[in-house]
């Protein structure tokens, strides 16, 4: 895994979302906070997490940071696995079987909030 700062238009959102409170905090403030969890996916990265501050990042058109979990760290299956889950429960199961701690406690980070 490694950690990169990516403009927010070349990473694709888990699912789209809208919030003009975060945008305006996003705007008055920057970046605060954890990283994205995404996943190298093709020519980009594909996030796993954080849509919606995802979405005001690249509303502002804004450099995002990304928890990347490199095509190196999982076997074809598991990545196939990533890529076509259902929800962040099955996320969480596959990311721990893969034995990737710090996407772990990303994504419990991002329950807990």
């Amino acid at each position: 895994m490694s950690e990169a700062m990516i403009e927010a238009r070349f990473v694709v959102p888990p699912h789209e979302a809208d919030g003009e409170r975060l945008l305006a905090s996003l705007s008055a403030h920057g970046w605060l906070g954890r990283p994205l969890l995404a996943l190298v996916s093709g020519d980009g990265h594909q996030a796993l997490t954080g849509s919606h501050r995802l979405a005001a990042a690249r509303a502002l058109e804004m450099r995002v940071p990304l928890l990347v979990i490199e095509a190196d760290d999982l076997d074809d299956e598991t990545y196939e696995k990533i890529e076509r889950r259902l929800d962040d429960d099955d996320l969480l199961e596959i990311l721990d079987t893969a034995g990737l701690e710090e996407a772990v406690e990303l994504l419990r980070q991002e329950e807990e909030k």
